[in-house]
């Protein structure tokens, strides 16, 4: 009796896994950690350059940085703040707090069936205080400009911030506070 009392159980348990498992695969991982990979690359002040790390993707213009910088991206294994759904990793970009005299793009990828997709990006001098950055979105992509170097994610929108990104919108000219 004991045997098959035990084999019920352990039955029942697998299931109720087997469940979870398929529940949180169908919906999404909410705030999914990084895998800590880095990348560093030496970008040019005359040319500019794009650098690539996972799910973003930094695109700086010619004449952004004063001289030629060395930039890296990480993937952080912290996830984003919890009063906020994430559709992706966070990203750190260095140095932190660079400041650029040209914006610069982001473009993070986002999980598939994400609902009003944004960039959330640290505000200046901050490491935990996030806004939500005007945002365009091509399928799972999602691209802002920024100003400053910073950490960054893709979150649920509050529909607080223009999310059509209209034309010129940086971090400096943003909205509304996420995580904070």
């Amino acid at each position: 009796m004991k045997d098959q009392s035990r084999a019920v159980r352990r039955t029942a348990a697998r299931f109720v896994l087997a469940a979870s498992l398929a529940s949180i695969a169908a919906c999404g991982v909410m705030n999914p950690a990084g895998s800590g990979r880095t990348t560093t690359s030496k970008v040019s002040a005359a040319t500019g350059g794009t650098i690539e790390l996972e799910s973003a993707t930094l695109t700086i213009p010619a004449g952004a940085v004063a001289a030629d910088t060395e930039i890296t991206v990480t993937s952080l294994r912290d996830p984003a703040p919890p009063d906020v759904q994430a559709y992706s990793a966070v990203f750190q970009f260095e140095p932190a707090g660079l400041t650029f005299a040209k914006p610069v793009t982001i473009e993070l990828t986002a999980e598939v069936g994400a609902l009003r997709p944004v960039i959330f990006w640290t505000k200046p001098g901050s490491a935990t205080q996030f806004q939500e950055l005007p945002s365009t979105v091509e399928g799972t992509t999602v691209r802002a400009k920024v100003t400053h170097f910073s950490r960054g994610y893709v979150g649920q929108g509050s529909g607080a911030v223009d999310g059509g990104g209209g034309a010129g919108a940086t971090d400096a000219g943003a909205a509304g506070t996420g995580g904070t």
